[in-house]
């Protein structure tokens, strides 16, 4: 019996211990909860894949490898997500009632503190008000990784991105975070963009092997889609641009751009959903010379252009594709 008893205690003192130096640690206690699972991703490489988090009885542990500072986001089933920041060596503890992911609150190093905090101030404020904060947020803290994730969705991966605010916020992070590779290459894809109204000229090797290019896309219209296997959203809107171009044939060229680490998970998942139409993937992720030339930094993304490579609109909502589609290529 004593045996048993020390056991138990062995591994309940295993399980309550912080992870070690080169693992970062995630627990929660969620309301409304009991059980289920949700997805986790690091959109700076803290991971190199999309994982699932099981919840059981309300809570959930969830620990993995870390090198260096990262941000992982963790996606709801109702796509609401939730960013926790990562340091090796530490833990972050997050409690909230999944009907109010609003007011979830995250504990642990001082990014998830001042997240917290920039979350609880904002709660009730307007988007152009919280862009304000996000701003008044990168001149007293330009040192965190907060505040690239914070210019990511608000002035980035926004319906309207505002890219010119964008990359004067980065340029503030980057004096003082001048090794976060994540953040030069946000930097070099927002200086990559075109302002100009004509698709610029690129060449790239689909997965297939045939060669593509701006000079290939020449019907009505043509798309040009950022995807990854890791994000969910985006698997989502691939699915609806296979409808739209089964509905709208020739009048509609697409071209899709993976950025998976891996070009034969790419290739599988294209097997899997049956798409007909080129991909390109070259394991090099946001790294891809295709990514920067074409100016994509969010995902999903995409580009609309028309026959003589006029881009028409950047990241069209995955909800507004069929709008956008039946306004454009109706028949008049």
């Amino acid at each position: 019996m004593k045996r048993i008893i020390a056991y138990i205690s062995l591994i309940l003192i295993m399980v309550s211990c912080g992870p070690d130096g080169d693992h970062f640690k995630i627990t929660g206690k969620l309301k409304n909860m009991n059980q289920g699972e949700f997805f986790i991703y690091s959109p700076d490489g803290g991971m190199s894949k999309l994982d699932t988090i099981k919840v059981m009885r309300g809570e959930f542990v969830y620990e993995t490898k870390l090198d260096r500072k990262a941000t992982f986001v963790i996606v709801f089933p109702n796509f609401s997500e939730q960013a926790v920041f990562g340091e090796p060596g530490t833990a972050a503890e997050m409690e909230g009632d999944v009907s109010h992911l609003k007011e979830m609150t995250v504990k642990g190093n001082d990014d998830n503190k001042l997240m917290t905090a920039f979350r609880q101030k904002v709660m009730q404020m307007s988007d152009k008000e919280i862009k304000k904060e996000i701003k008044d947020f990168v001149d007293r803290n330009p040192e965190s990784i907060v505040g690239i994730y914070l210019v990511n969705k608000y002035f980035i991966r926004a319906e309207e991105p505002d890219y010119k605010t964008a990359l004067s916020l980065l340029d503030k992070m980057a004096k003082k975070q001048p090794e976060n590779g994540y953040l030069t290459n946000l930097r070099s894809a927002l200086e990559g963009l075109s302002y100009s109204d004509r698709l610029p000229s690129f060449s790239a090797i689909s997965v297939k092997g045939d060669r593509v290019s701006n000079s290939t896309l020449n019907s009505e219209l043509n798309v040009i889609t950022l995807w990854a296997t890791w994000n969910f959203e985006s698997m989502a809107a691939q699915r609806i641009w296979k409808e739209k171009k089964r509905q709208y044939g020739s009048k509609l060229s697409l071209l899709s751009i993976n950025v998976d680490p891996s070009r034969k998970q790419c290739k599988e998942q294209i097997t899997r959903d049956s798409i007909g139409w080129s991909n390109v993937c070259d394991g090099m992720m946001w790294d891809s010379k295709i990514v920067k030339i074409l100016g994509f930094s969010k995902l999903p993304g995409n580009i609309i252009a028309d026959k003589n490579g006029k881009i028409l609109k950047r990241n069209v909502e995955t909800n507004a594709i069929d709008k956008e589609l039946k306004d454009r290529l109706q028949k008049k």
